[in-house]
């Protein structure tokens, strides 16, 4: 909201929101509260009176349940949505058809996470009281139905912060549960027993699947990739981020910080470093993976850092044949993002994906979408390259669907609003 005011006779509020403004007659305001107030605003009323008034003077609009959680179909011809009351529906990205309510809340508590399988079927959806549900989902031939099998559900205890990412493995045998301080494997057939590892402390990460193979998953954090087994969330190898040829926005993580032995709690606090890992995707073209988090401190403010990883990097193991081994013997390996020139990596504010010819799609500070080739070089090619498409309207903005905003490989742009979930088809492809 803008800004908020009476009308001249104290029998109206407008109230300004963006490009719009909202006038309000409420009951209470109709009240006069002497004769005297009555015969000052005789005048001011018989001015005013032409100003149109709704037969309702008072009314309750109401309040859809906002979208929380968006997971993608593997083919990127449905999408599905779950809410803050609990229920979780299908979208077809093909045809306008009503979206498919395949799931609801027994608690009517809020659909934190969302993750589908790339068999195209399963299902997994984690509410905000540590519930974990996995459903078998399958479209029938009309497309507006589905057909809902149950497979697994269970109760974890959930940690400060609540549950921080669900991933099923590549066969959707077996769901990753993560919490702030340990990891989870479930097994959805009953194959193993549950695993359970802590994880390193002080160092925020996120996991995505490994790119060509299926046995791995990768977690990145700020500096490094750490390479794990699925069946038993073994870490088996690390990749270190180099940032050379790169203008870093930070110096060190937090935990390098508190290690580093300062003493002094005033300088700590002013010079000590907040990780948020705000995105990371394999692009739906599967020819990258896009990496964004950010790094705030009182001393230095706060800054975004997005990287740029070309698969074939992770498919050859290293991108160099530098060499280092960590202190718990694991070798490690060196891996450098694709370079984005400084004008560029400023103006971005959420990194949304990479669609074919390398064209990497963002949002930047104005929220507008933006496309760069990334296989632009030079300073007077890059300004060429980088081309600016459309605008959000501001109506549109806030920190939940920002945050929840998707591209599919098609181009199309999804970003809840008001409880629905539109999707804008902007010509990328």
């Amino acid at each position: 909201m803008n800004d908020i005011s009476f009308s001249p006779d104290s029998r109206r509020l407008f109230d300004l929101r963006g490009q719009f403004c909202n006038v309000w007659e409420p009951n209470a305001l109709l009240r006069l509260d002497d004769a005297e107030t009555e015969d000052r605003n005789n005048e001011l009323r018989r001015k005013f009176s032409s100003l149109p008034t709704a037969p309702v003077s008072e009314a309750v609009a109401g309040i859809r349940n906002q979208i929380t959680a968006i997971a993608i179909h593997s083919l990127g011809n449905y999408h599905a949505a779950g809410n803050d009351s609990g229920a979780v529906s299908i979208f077809n990205n093909l045809k306008a058809v009503a979206p498919v309510e395949i799931f609801k809340s027994t608690g009517m508590l809020t659909v934190e996470h969302l993750d589908w399988g790339e068999d195209g079927q399963h299902l997994a959806c984690a509410e905000l009281g540590g519930k974990i549900t996995v459903k078998l989902v399958s479209p029938q031939v009309s497309d507006d139905k589905w057909t809902v099998k149950h497979i697994f559900d269970i109760k974890i205890e959930v940690e400060a912060g609540g549950i921080q990412q669900i991933m099923l493995n590549t066969d959707s045998t077996a769901l990753l549960i993560g919490n702030r301080s340990s990891a989870t494997l479930l097994s959805l057939n009953g194959k193993f027993d549950p695993v359970r590892r802590l994880l390193p402390p002080h160092t925020p990460a996120r996991w995505i699947k490994h790119p060509s193979d299926p046995t791995l998953f990768l977690a990145f954090s700020v500096d490094l990739v750490r390479v794990h087994r699925w069946h038993n969330l073994m870490e088996i190898a690390g990749l270190k981020i180099t940032h050379a040829g790169m203008k870093r926005q930070h110096t060190e993580p937090r935990s390098s910080l508190i290690r580093a032995g300062r003493s002094d709690d005033s300088v700590a606090d002013e010079n000590e470093q907040n990780v948020k890992i705000n995105r990371l995707i394999a692009t739906r073209t599967g020819s990258h993976i896009v990496f964004q988090y950010t790094i705030s401190s009182r001393a230095d403010g706060k800054h975004h850092q997005t990287l740029i990883f070309d698969i074939y990097a992770f498919q050859n193991g290293n991108s160099n044949d530098d060499e280092v081994t960590s202190s718990s013997g694991i070798a490690n390996g060196v891996i450098k993002p694709i370079f984005l020139p400084e004008n560029v990596e400023s103006r971005i504010e959420i990194p949304l994906g990479v669609l074919s010819k390398k064209r990497f799609i963002f949002l930047d500070k104005d929220h507008v979408m933006c496309s760069l080739r990334l296989d632009a070089r030079g300073a007077g090619t890059v300004e060429k390259a980088m081309q600016e498409h459309f605008f959000l309207p501001r109506d549109w903005l806030n920190s939940d669907c920002l945050e929840l905003c998707t591209l599919l490989a098609n181009g199309t742009f999804l970003i809840p609003r008001n409880g629905r979930l539109p999707s804008l088809k902007v010509g990328l492809c």
